[in-house]
């Protein structure tokens, strides 16, 4: 990221995708990883504990971030392993940008074993943004949106400067405060890009589903692989959150010029030597 420097809005948004693009096998590789496990999951509890199905439910089974088609307490572990997943992946996610922003790069190898240390850290930083989440959600959606505009850094925080959960949840309010609205736009654009790629995606078992019968045991199987589609939504929404930790750093603190500056200094250094 030679080019680090304050941009747009949309900019940031562009840069989550090519943040991606850039590192695309290992980010998918660490997410299957992640992932799979969980879909695993939710694809056994749809077969071995199906729930009676509402057709009424049947929307909210496929769009909802969090669907795991049931509501026993064995789908309420697989929901919050989800959001640890995530937790995670948005870890690792930090670790890169900020390496890539030194000139650095990253081994999936490294990631893993950043994974494997640092998981306690991102497991802890769930409880901290899901009780924000809470909070905010007595509002209404917009609630839930205006929270998660507050503490959707902390994950990557805690990955780009190797901090605890508690210090990277202080510090995600320390850079999205001063520059809530343009956090809050960003946040918000990449709940929309992910909530798009979801709907795309699910709209073949979503269909399928909706002309079967809704007690059928096939429906909660379809609603369970349609998670499948975070392998994609994931990766994406951590590069986005990513690459918006950059630009708000960027804008707050000057740390782009901080680094061109220490290159300037470390090259002046070498041609002295």
């Amino acid at each position: 990221m030679d080019d680090l420097r304050p941009v747009s809005v949309g900019a940031v948004l562009d840069g989550g995708f090519e943040l991606l693009r850039h590192r695309f096998a290992p980010l998918m590789a660490l997410t299957a990883c992640l992932f799979v496990p969980v879909w695993l999951l939710h694809l056994t509890l749809a077969i071995v504990a199906p729930p009676e199905v509402d057709g009424t439910l049947l929307s909210g089974q496929f769009w909802s971030p969090l669907s795991s088609g049931s509501s026993s307490p064995l789908a309420v572990v697989a929901s919050g392993l989800q959001l640890v997943a995530l937790s995670v992946l948005g870890l690792c996610v930090g670790h890169m940008a900020a390496a890539l922003a030194r000139g650095e790069e990253t081994t999936l190898a490294e990631l893993g074993s950043l994974a494997l240390r640092r998981f306690w850290v991102a497991a802890l930083i769930v409880p901290l943004t899901s009780a924000v989440h809470l909070v905010t959600a007595c509002l209404g959606g917009v609630g839930w949106v205006l929270g998660d505009a507050v503490v959707f850094l902390t994950s990557v925080a805690a990955g780009a400067e190797r901090l605890g959960p508690w210090r990277a949840f202080q510090r995600s309010w320390q850079l999205t405060r001063p520059s809530f609205g343009r956090a809050l736009v960003i946040s918000f654009g990449g709940l929309c890009i992910s909530l798009v790629i979801r709907l795309s995606l699910s709209f073949g078992p979503a269909a399928l589903a909706l002309s079967l019968d809704p007690t059928s045991p096939l429906v909660e199987f379809l609603g369970a692989a349609s998670t499948a589609v975070l392998l994609v939504t994931e990766p994406l929404t951590a590069c986005i959150a990513a690459r918006a930790y950059l630009d708000l750093r960027c804008r707050r603190e000057g740390w782009d010029l901080a680094m061109r500056q220490d290159r300037l200094e470390a090259t002046t250094v070498r041609t002295a030597t």
